[in-house]
């Protein structure tokens, strides 16, 4: 009988209370999962697992209320499980948690499939140093522990666990969408990778166990970037490696526009933002549509705009505000890029320069570095 992922994995996992050992109990286990059960810590701390994954929230308002859990397993519990009762609340995490669940599951197959998933593996792989999948599944030929920090639907995740069977992958997602993630790795019967649901800045996690972190675009959506890098870097072993991807800082017009937008509609329901960002979304269409070059004959430093040749919907984009468009995809594909760059709460932008500071501070050595218009990206190991 093969063993369950969750006891394969266990003991990586700890308590985001205290750091402590978990203990596993079980309800409904088979050869391939465990289902439903609970982990429990000695300093009091307790958490549900739920379609076999762990919900590694402390009390408090990222985690959800655990009333139907308990009324369903109430007579497995001890007394102190069943008295516990969280409360919702409402914060800026809730609304990032809120807004990336309503995101994710909306388009389940985002990155996953078709022509999203062919433009994000063009696209992720060189800005990493890998030049090819060829390059990148060399990288990960040696066994490695993987961790997906911010995995969303487990598109990085399933990528690293198909590169090298005999890796342990684990996704972590802040957001409710990591049961789709579980599913797709169900459906491709990955079984080297393991799901958990927490936060990522209080990473439940044994420290030094992790040879190669990815946080692709995840760490500038925590209410403090810095803090939420610093949290992951205990992880790793010795020669281990962080890959992560940040947004880099954007021209003042665009610094402007972004946060204007994004104050606009952050106090919105995720759909009402969703459907207040297609018109923006049509803008975008209409003005790649138009196929106008715009010549720029001298630098304008007031404005960071640089001298060149633009064609007028990217000039826009990368000056003003952003209005992505790719034909490739469809509308509503389109809508998703532009929701997820402004209805999060939290969407900061960075330096090269920070980033370098922050690595140094750490102790990371840069391994390599990317740097766009649009983000900056970076691999850097521990020494």
């Amino acid at each position: 009988m093969k063993q369950s992922l969750l006891l394969r994995f266990l003991d990586l996992l700890r308590c985001p209370g205290c750091g402590g050992n978990l203990n596993v109990q079980t309800f409904t286990p088979n050869e391939l999962d465990v289902i439903e059960g609970v982990l429990t810590c000695d300093c009091g701390h307790w958490y549900p697992i739920e379609n076999g994954i762990p919900r590694l929230f402390i009390p408090g308002p990222l985690r959800p209320s655990d009333a139907e859990f308990i009324t369903k397993w109430g007579s497995k519990l001890s007394d102190n499980i069943r008295s516990l009762d969280i409360k919702a609340q409402s914060s800026s995490d809730v609304q990032v948690q809120k807004t990336f669940g309503h995101k994710w599951t909306k388009q389940h197959w985002w990155g996953i499939e078709g022509k999203t998933a062919q433009f994000m593996e063009e696209w992720l792989l060189p800005r990493y140093g890998w030049k090819n999948k060829v390059n990148y599944e060399k990288y990960f030929s040696e066994e490695k522990v993987c961790l997906d920090a911010g995995c969303g639907l487990g598109r990085e995740a399933l990528r690293m666990a198909s590169a090298n069977s005999r890796s342990l992958v684990i996704g972590l997602e802040l957001s409710e969408c990591v049961d789709e993630a579980a599913r797709h790795a169900r459906e491709k019967k990955a079984n080297n990778v393991f799901f958990i649901q927490a936060d990522l800045t209080r990473p439940p996690l044994k420290q030094g166990s992790v040879d190669f972190i990815i946080s692709e675009g995840v760490l500038h959506h925590t209410p403090d970037t810095k803090v939420a890098f610093m949290a992951l870097v205990p992880l790793l072993a010795k020669n281990g490696e962080f890959g992560f991807y940040v947004y880099r800082k954007k021209a003042p017009l665009r610094e402007y526009a972004d946060d204007y937008i994004r104050e606009q509609i952050a106090h919105l329901e995720p759909e009402d933002a969703w459907r207040s960002l297609e018109s923006l979304t049509k803008l975008g269409k209409n003005l790649s549509e138009l196929k106008v070059s715009v010549s720029i004959e001298e630098d304008i430093p007031l404005l960071d705009i640089k001298a060149g040749n633009y064609d007028i919907q990217r000039l826009i984009y990368y000056t003003m505000f952003k209005c992505f468009w790719n034909a490739d995809f469809t509308f509503d594909e389109n809508v998703h890029i532009n929701y997820d760059w402004y209805t999060p709460r939290f969407a900061w932008r960075h330096t090269e320069n920070e980033i370098r500071d922050w690595l140094k501070e750490n102790g990371l050595l840069l391994a390599h570095e990317n740097i766009e218009d649009a983000g900056i990206t970076v691999r850097a190991k521990k020494v």
